[in-house]
């Protein structure tokens, strides 16, 4: 047994050792991650209410005002507010990198293909209010290439008749702001999407 008891403690010197380097290394690893790791969320969706009173619709979408202003704000109103979201909590950490995507559910009417091709534009706000990207870009309903795609789409839509009714509706994705990185000074506080219809009309699209 006296044999036996300098083993018994060493081994548990090492295991006592073992276990503190593992303690050590999970707090270790825990405190790189706050340090170092962004703390924003991985998915932030918004939904766009837009001002059909303008000749080019307008909707805009706050990231650090207060939730109860996520139902349909008057522009004006909002605007103004969106000068005290310096005050509040921004939405990433700064240089945490993120994209910006726009989708638009567009209904196949009649009136939608009459508009053909339009422009949306897009700008990021910062929280004190100030516009510091900009992005524009053409887009239009997706039609079936051949009359073979428009029979098969036809026969679809005639076979969801009793389920939904008639009206098919289109969602257009548009990433317009990719691998952008968070910036300390300028922290992201809302974006503003424009509707222009193209040269030559004055409808815009419609949008459900």
């Amino acid at each position: 047994s006296r044999f036996l008891e300098p083993i018994a403690a060493r081994v548990v010197a090492i295991i006592f050792s073992l276990f503190m380097l593992l303690c050590l290394s999970v707090v270790l690893n825990l405190f790189l991650r706050w340090l170092f790791l962004p703390k924003g969320p991985l998915h932030y969706q918004q939904a766009l209410y837009f001002d059909y009173t303008q000749p080019s619709p307008v909707a805009i979408s706050y990231f650090t005002l207060p939730p109860a202003l996520d139902s349909p704000p008057v522009l004006k109103a909002a605007e103004a507010n969106l000068t005290t979201a310096a005050s509040l909590p921004r939405l990433m950490t700064a240089r945490q990198q993120y994209a910006v995507s726009v989708h638009l559910l567009m209904p196949e009417t009649p009136l939608n293909e009459a508009v053909g091709m339009f422009q949306v534009g897009v700008e990021l706000i910062s929280s004190k209010g100030e516009v510091f990207a900009k992005h524009s870009q053409p887009c239009m309903l997706r039609y079936p290439g051949s009359w073979t795609k428009r029979v098969l789409t036809a026969a679809t839509r005639v076979s969801r008749i009793p389920l939904r009714g008639m009206e098919e509706v289109q969602d257009i994705g548009l990433t317009v702001f990719d691998a952008r990185v968070e910036s300390r000074r300028q922290p992201l506080g809302g974006v503003r999407v424009t509707l222009q219809p193209r040269a030559g009309r004055r409808t815009p699209p419609q949008l459900h």
